[in-house]
């Protein structure tokens, strides 16, 4: 299948191909620039994951690959979307009345917290910037949407300047917490406050007195029956939570028989009671989907898997772990440092008067929010 449509940039060498089905994309260039940019949600086989089997009520998708000449230098995907399980949760965690009041554009994926559109080093960031946006409106008219969203980009990346100037509306959404891997697992955990050292010792020490035991696997030696039992504990988090649920079986799956993707689990006498999905590139993990059973306290399942993954992480060399968003406080004591994520906000001709006024409103909700669960607020200038 040939791209839908070509459009030629304001810069003569730069093009966009624009693409309806994942499984169309020049995947060699396309997963070869995300892994250059770390980009590691931008990858194919994660991608194709979420077009084949998404919670969100998505209604189409594309994707953007920008071009200079025959070389892929930028990359973008765009969702849109009916209903998002996750923005939701932003709207209930505020309390704020239902933003989009229409179908709209999340660019890319709302599932992830790396946003940070793929840029070749050297590039044009503002010609690029200015194609994605034209491209993004131009999805937006097609489907009839609200509004297009650039989601969870941050502050230093190559084209938020770009694309903020273009922007009517910016505000913070999120944190996406990172602990920095650096020197040994000692060395870490000695700059973690001497209360917090202790406790995280002794939890770990009491739950291998109780036979707990944890366990790493690829996706060719899964057991069988992991992934529903992975499903299982992280949609009852949610549960717990009163939130909706945030994967599916086949979604779950997908994500997790990617190449990036790895599976820690934690038993006791045999039981699973812990588990999560990370992804891994070469400088980092990335914890996507994770559970515990609430009813196994004594076990400390949760800081039990967070000591698990930061000891991998140092084991193998990483330099960053991504921890994603929420539960600040716990994240922060843990040692964790936080990015600011941001919404930058394109709206159409059929955006209601009083839209601009609700997303500033959500906005400054979700910085009260993120102020009182520990988080940090950094406006985007």
């Amino acid at each position: 299948m040939r791209p839908d449509r070509e459009m030629p940039a304001s810069t003569a060498a730069l093009s966009v191909r624009e693409y309806a089905n994942v499984d169309d994309l020049p995947r060699d260039a396309w997963d070869q620039l995300a892994r250059e940019c770390r980009a590691l949600f931008f990858d194919s086989s994660l991608l194709a994951g979420i077009f084949h089997h998404n919670v969100e009520q998505v209604l189409a998708i594309r994707y953007f690959a920008v071009m200079d000449g025959d070389q892929l230098v930028a990359a973008a995907v765009a969702y849109a979307i009916r209903r998002s399980v996750w923005w939701s949760y932003y709207e209930e965690r505020t309390g704020s009345p239902e933003l989009f009041r229409g179908p709209w554009i999340a660019m890319p994926s709302v599932l992830t917290w790396s946003g940070d559109a793929p840029v070749r080093a050297g590039s044009d960031a503002a010609a690029i910037a200015a194609l994605l946006v034209a491209r993004g409106r131009a999805f937006a008219r097609e489907q009839d949407a609200v509004a297009l969203v650039a989601t969870d980009v941050t502050r230093d990346a190559p084209l938020t300047a770009p694309l903020r100037a273009l922007a009517d509306v910016a505000i913070q959404l999120d944190n996406n917490a990172v602990i920095s891997v650096q020197g040994s697992f000692e060395a870490y955990t000695a700059l973690l406050e001497s209360g917090v050292r202790r406790e995280f010792m002794r939890v770990r020490r009491r739950a291998e007195e109780r036979g707990c035991r944890w366990s790493w696997y690829r996706p060719e030696d899964y057991p069988p029956g992991i992934l529903d039992t992975l499903l299982a504990l992280t949609n009852g988090v949610a549960v717990r939570h009163d939130n909706d649920v945030w994967y599916n079986l086949p979604l779950l799956t997908a994500l997790a028989t990617a190449p990036s993707a790895r599976l820690v689990m934690a038993t006791a006498e045999g039981v699973p009671v812990a588990g999560f999905l990370v992804h891994e590139d070469a400088t980092a993990l990335y914890a996507q989907a994770g559970g515990w059973d609430a009813e196994r306290k004594e076990l400390s399942p949760f800081v039990n898997l967070v000591y698990e993954v930061v000891h991998k992480a140092h084991a193998w060399g990483k330099q960053a772990i991504e921890f994603g968003r929420t539960n600040y406080r716990f994240k922060r004591k843990h040692g964790c440092h936080f990015v600011p994520l941001y919404g930058l906000f394109y709206l159409t001709e059929l955006a209601d008067a009083g839209m601009r006024d609700r997303i500033v409103a959500l906005g400054r909700g979700l910085c009260d929010a993120i102020e009182h669960d520990g988080g940090d607020v950094a406006p985007l200038p």
